[in-house]
């Protein structure tokens, strides 16, 4: 079985659903936790982050549990892409949760199938979240692909996971391009603003980064036609995600690992309902490409 990395911080009441939905997995007697407590980032995240800690000691029903309790504020960019390249280093492979997701029973065995049904494949990486997105009505297959990542459950291995380049060395040359950029924007019109706001420091994001590596590789996601996950987070309680019900999916308890789609499966009409879903608004995206126009005209400079 992959190892599960769990990645917390300070909302002791999420990280509890978390680990007691994933305890009740199947499989999940015979899998091993690693869990990453980030330290605080400010004193009055103190108690709230003790609090995490005591909850993750008191968990059960894996096969083996280890928390590394980080002693300074990481930050969730710099913690998920250390706590990963140190196991997955190991282990070769390993699955991905945060502290918000609760999972239905199926999860673990969806995660460890798919990794094993696509290993030797161009796909990047497995997700288990899925948008709701309609699903045509002929589509016979019980996972579909996608041109972007999912962070919201999600596993990889090692020989993906090392091909990112995390410095974005070669972003100027990408930004430049348009032909690059609509490409890339193929999982989603949002994408290449969000990785110039990594570039020029307005954000920290590892999952537009892990998208842009599956981008340069060539690679896509695997996506169950119905989400594993659901995440308890959009209630306005995290760092990075405000309260919406957008991203509400319907939720299945298991995947039939008979059905998932071959590695080369791809469905436009699928693609394009998954890029319509992260599509910005005609505001946004105005604003958007001043800023592009605007980065653009001083690397000319």
């Amino acid at each position: 079985m992959t190892p599960v990395l769990i990645f917390v911080y300070n909302r002791p009441k999420h990280t509890q659903l978390c680990l007691e939905a994933l305890s009740r997995n199947f499989g999940a007697e015979q899998t091993d936790v690693i869990i990453y407590s980030d330290g605080a980032k400010a004193k009055k995240d103190l108690d709230s982050v003790n609090e995490v800690r005591s909850v993750c000691r008191e968990i059960k029903g894996f096969g083996k549990i280890d928390i590394i309790e980080r002693s300074s504020n990481f930050g969730l960019a710099a913690n998920i892409i250390s706590g990963v390249n140190e196991q997955i280093q190991k282990s070769g492979s390993v699955i991905v949760l945060e502290d918000d997701l609760i999972t239905s029973q199926g999860f673990l065995k969806y995660m460890n199938e798919s990794l094993a049904f696509y290993k030797n494949s161009s796909i990047f990486s497995i997700c288990a979240y899925s948008p709701d997105i309609r699903i045509p009505d002929d589509y016979l297959y019980s996972t579909y692909l996608s041109p972007r990542i999912g962070s919201w459950g999600w596993a990889s291995w090692r020989e993906k996971w090392e091909l990112v380049d995390w410095e974005l060395l070669d972003f100027n040359n990408f930004i430049r391009s348009r032909k690059s950029r609509m490409l890339f924007e193929a999982g989603g019109d949002d994408l290449s603003i969000m990785l110039l706001k990594q570039k020029t420091g307005k954000i920290n994001s590892w999952a537009v980064r892990f998208a842009f590596g599956c981008f340069q590789a060539g690679g896509t996601t695997v996506y169950p036609v119905k989400s594993l996950i659901e995440n308890s987070g959009i209630d306005g309680s995290g760092t990075h995600m405000k309260s919406s019900n957008r991203y509400k999916s319907q939720i299945t308890e298991s995947i039939d690992s008979g059905k998932f789609c071959p590695d080369k499966t791809i469905k436009k009409e699928i693609i394009t309902q998954f890029a319509s879903y992260y599509s910005t608004s005609i505001l946004r995206k105005l604003i958007n490409m001043v800023k592009l126009q605007s980065f653009l005209f001083r690397l000319k400079v």
